[in-house]
This record gives C-alpha cells, sequence and structure tokens, in this order.
C-alpha cells in the first residue's frame, strides 16, 4: 500500500493522503483502519526517506 500511494501520490502529497485517511478513520472509529494505516505511514517514510538497498547488495542508493 505504501508504495501504491507513492505512485499515485508522490513523495510529498503522500504524507498529506495518509494524515487525512488516519484522520477519517478517527473520526468514524475504524481503530483496525488507523492501525493498518498507521503501518502504511511508517513503511511509506521508509521507502521515501534514507538509503535503498538495490539488488540485494549491501549497498545503498539515496533517493
Amino acid at each position: 500500500m505504501a508504495l501504491w500511494v507513492e505512485r499515485h501520490h508522490g513523495s510529498s502529497s503522500g504524507h498529506t493522503f495518509i494524515a487525512d485517511r488516519i484522520a477519517e478513520l478517527e473520526v468514524g472509529r475504524e481503530h483496525n483502519g488507523v492501525d493498518l494505516w498507521l503501518r502504511v505511514k511508517e513503511r511509506f517514510e521508509q521507502i521515501t526517506t534514507g538509503p535503498v538497498a538495490i539488488y540485494g547488495q549491501p549497498e545503498t542508493w539515496p533517493h
């Protein structure tokens, strides 16, 4: 899901999309949905910041 957000909303708008989704679910008291999107947020932050291993190599490349 984090990759879907990145592809459809980009790295800058993706944060807003995820925050909006979490807020909507909190209002609706959808606790499982909130938990899911909090995990998506964590993964999204991992893929949009910091180095990423390429093809299983120990070397990393910046985004």
